[in-house]
């Protein structure tokens, strides 16, 4: 078994994260983590933090402590239905639309001006000089003596403020000029989305992070085996060296494809009220049942 590698599990996580890419490298044909779990770190991994300096984190925070929170937001500022920690419990928020009013956001590119191009003076306008509703909308982005250029995002305006800009829906002016830098825009004929009031509530779905972790396990956990002494001696590989892996491009021997056929048809980790998913390969996240123990697995695994 001198062929397989034994990586740190940060290694390989980072690898799958990228899309298997760490220095050049593909992703291994099986990536096997096994970290042994408690509920309250179950609970930990699959609940949000909140920050009480975050403007979106303040909404959870006060509909945690029973009040009802109004927020305005393309889409919901905090996300409802994921569940989040306040004082050892752990709440879900609820939200209702309560208003949508009408607007529109525009796709843009603004790439930098060469410096010896000459510009018609009546298809430019100073920064300074455009329109309240413009340089609000378009905020910090352009708020500065020579604004980072070349790049392109979206730029929103209500139906109310259209009307008084020189940039959409009808672009008056190509280029936009500040004192250090000038930029040529591209505007886009843009997309209906409707500012949404949302009003906020919260609910406790678990006294503790125990508790919560442990409604998790129950769900979702599975025993492991029996193995055979051979699958037995990969799993416990997985365990001891952090991560169990085999190269990508090297074929699974007979032992490592029975591994991975131990997960297939098992419940992957999910929520409580997140609907079960019917995946058609056993990669991803389990909580598992091992020699007494209970471990927080993760797999990759390629096939031909």
């Amino acid at each position: 078994m001198n062929r397989r590698q034994f990586l740190a599990t940060g290694a390989t996580l980072a690898s799958i994260a990228a899309g298997g890419c760490v220095g050049c490298a593909t992703a291994p044909s099986l990536s096997l983590s096994m970290e042994a779990t408690s509920n309250a770190d179950i609970a930990d991994r699959l609940t949000r933090s909140l920050e009480s300096d975050d403007e979106d984190d303040r909404i959870a925070l006060e509909a945690a402590e029973g009040e009802t929170v109004t927020a305005e937001g393309l889409s919901e500022p905090f996300p409802s239905e994921s569940p989040y920690v306040h004082d050892g419990a752990v709440y879900v928020a609820e939200t209702t639309v309560t208003d949508r009013t009408p607007g529109t956001s525009f796709g843009y590119k603004i790439n930098p001006v060469d410096e010896d191009e000459t510009l018609d003076p009546e298809n430019a306008i100073h920064y300074e000089d455009l329109p309240e509703v413009d340089r609000d909308a378009f905020g910090d982005r352009w708020d500065s003596p020579e604004p980072f250029l070349g790049y392109g995002a979206s730029v929103y305006y209500l139906e109310d403020d259209v009307d008084d800009s020189v940039l959409v829906p009808d672009q008056e002016y190509e280029v936009i000029a500040w004192p250090e830098t000038r930029g040529r825009l591209e505007i886009d004929d843009g997309t209906d989305r409707p500012l949404k009031t949302y009003e906020y509530t919260a609910e406790v779905v678990a006294d503790s992070l125990e508790a919560y972790g442990r409604e998790i396990r129950d769900l979702v956990a599975f025993e492991l085996g029996p193995l055979d002494d051979d699958t037995a001696a990969v799993v416990e590989q997985a365990i001891e060296g952090g991560t169990y892996s085999v190269p990508d491009g090297e074929e699974l021997s007979a032992t490592e494809a029975r591994v991975a056929t131990e997960f297939e048809g098992e419940e992957q980790v999910r929520r409580p009220n997140d609907s079960p998913r019917n995946p058609s390969s056993p990669n991803g996240r389990y909580v598992v049942r091992y020699e007494n123990e209970i471990y927080w697995t993760e797999i990759r695994v390629q096939r031909e």
